[in-house]
């Protein structure tokens, strides 16, 4: 076995409980530098994607929010007017007194 602290190689007595979990139990490996890299550009390319179709889906919802805001105001326009021409025709027959005039 190989000291990682001086790099002294020895035989190590394979009894001993420590020696026989880390062979068992061996230490992970960090990964490299180009698996890093590829992990990221693939969460790069991940996200993108979602991204485009985040901005589809956002779009078609604007839409739609277009429309019904013009559908909204259209119908509020259509109100007030109906309602303000027919109070306006209600003071207009019934006059200043409150009473109705023919």
């Amino acid at each position: 076995m190989k000291c990682a602290a001086c790099g002294f190689v020895s035989d190590v007595d394979m009894r001993d409980k420590l020696t026989t979990f880390i062979i068992k139990n061996p230490p992970e490996t960090k990964k490299s530098s180009k698996d890093k890299k590829a992990m990221r550009r693939a969460e790069k390319e991940r996200l993108k994607e979602l991204g485009e179709a985040a901005d589809e889906e956002l779009k078609k919802e604007g839409v739609k929010k277009k429309l019904l805001r013009k559908r909204l105001l259209r119908a509020i326009e259509e109100f007030s007017f109906k309602s303000t021409f027919s109070a306006l025709k209600e003071v207009a027959l019934t006059g200043s007194e409150g009473t109705l005039r023919c």
